[in-house]
């Protein structure tokens, strides 16, 4: 679940333009994990963005500690390049 989202707007984005977004794990808390996003606009940065994410537990609707297998993905592949999704 999303906590917490910090936009930051630069540019506008046409219909027409390739849009790509890059994101990176920037933080891993207990209970949180924080990512940062660049969007780009033909190759030009239009914004960017970091949100605070959680993990509730569908019972109790509690804020759970992030799981250990999505922690151990997360440590090994957190140096790796940068994600992006057209």
């Amino acid at each position: 679940m999303i906590i917490e989202l910090h936009l930051e707007y630069k540019t506008p984005i046409k219909p027409d333009q390739r849009v790509e977004v890059a994101v990176r794990i920037d933080g891993l808390g207990e209970l949180s994990i924080t990512k940062a996003y660049e969007i780009r606009a033909d190759g030009d940065v239009a914004a960017t963005a970091r949100t605070t994410q959680v993990v509730i537990d569908g019972e109790t609707s509690s804020t759970v500690s992030i799981p250990d297998e999505w922690r151990r993905w997360i440590k090994e592949n957190r140096d790796s390049d940068t994600d992006s999704v057209d």
